[in-house]
């Protein structure tokens, strides 16, 4: 019951935010394709595919380079202490320096 509290809770400040966003968003040029009159589910629509969608994509690949970030970085630190830093660094497979 707890669960249903929270999304019922997050969708509403979601919808009160839209409510607020969307007036100063189309004020500034940015909701281009809204057209005054349209009924909600064609306004969603648009709004979505102007702008929110734009959001979506662009956190999304944050979280993609961060995620992969915060995997690289120990793999590499793994490896440097497995094999070696110069090892690594020049792909010099017996270790010795030239």
């Amino acid at each position: 019951m707890m669960r249903s509290h929270k999304f019922l809770r997050t969708l509403f400040i979601f919808a009160l935010a839209m409510i607020i966003a969307n007036p100063i968003l189309y004020r500034r040029g940015i909701l281009a394709n809204w057209q005054p009159g349209m009924d909600v589910v064609d306004t969603v629509f648009v709004n979505n595919v102007d702008v929110y969608l734009s959001i979506s994509i662009g956190l999304t690949v944050a979280v993609t380079l961060i995620g992969l970030g915060q995997t690289i970085k120990p793999l590499l630190r793994l490896l440097r202490n497995r094999y070696g830093s110069h090892r690594i660094a020049t792909g010099n497979p017996s270790g010795q320096r030239p």
